[in-house]
């Protein structure tokens, strides 16, 4: 993105024991970035998988009135993830730099997790006949897909 500018011609005059003249100057006036905001059209990924930065759209106001769309912005993260293999959505947030002035703005997007396996493990392995299994014994861990493996202890499982 080119930034833009106004080029302004200045005059000014002088005078001196009656007799006045005139003189110019040219002057860049350069607008002033005041704030950004920026959304996305995709805002469901598979988990882990990269956040398409084509569909991400930033519009700079400024404070003369005028307002752009930059394509030389930066986000984070990159990556659909979240803070914990719990969690489904994550905010995004973009940054823009404009003559040396930055602002952000951030949108929420969220993942999908697939269930792939689970893998149980049980620390009673030896049971009388007609015992009943400790479930609390169990451990039964997920393991999800979506563009990487993520694994988490869970529970609501239940023997069948």
């Amino acid at each position: 993105m080119t930034t833009k500018a106004i080029s302004n011609e200045v005059s000014l005059q002088y005078t001196y024991n009656g007799s006045t003249v005139v003189g110019t100057f040219n002057i860049t006036i350069n607008r002033v970035l005041d704030h950004i905001t920026a959304t996305t059209s995709r805002s469901s990924y598979p988990y882990e998988s990269t956040i398409d930065p084509t569909t991400i759209s930033v519009t700079s106001y400024y404070t003369d009135g005028t307002q752009d769309h930059p394509t030389n912005f930066t986000f984070t993260p990159t990556i659909a993830q979240g803070a914990n293999a719990s969690a489904n959505n994550t905010n995004v947030t973009v940054s823009y730099t404009e003559n040396g002035t930055t602002k952000t703005a951030s949108f929420s997007i969220s993942f999908t997790k697939v269930l792939d396996h689970i893998t149980c493990t049980n620390s009673k392995t030896t049971y009388n006949y007609g015992d009943t299994i400790d479930t609390s014994k169990i451990t039964v861990t997920a393991y999800y897909t979506g563009g990487g493996f993520v694994s988490e202890t869970v529970s609501g499982w239940s023997l069948i």
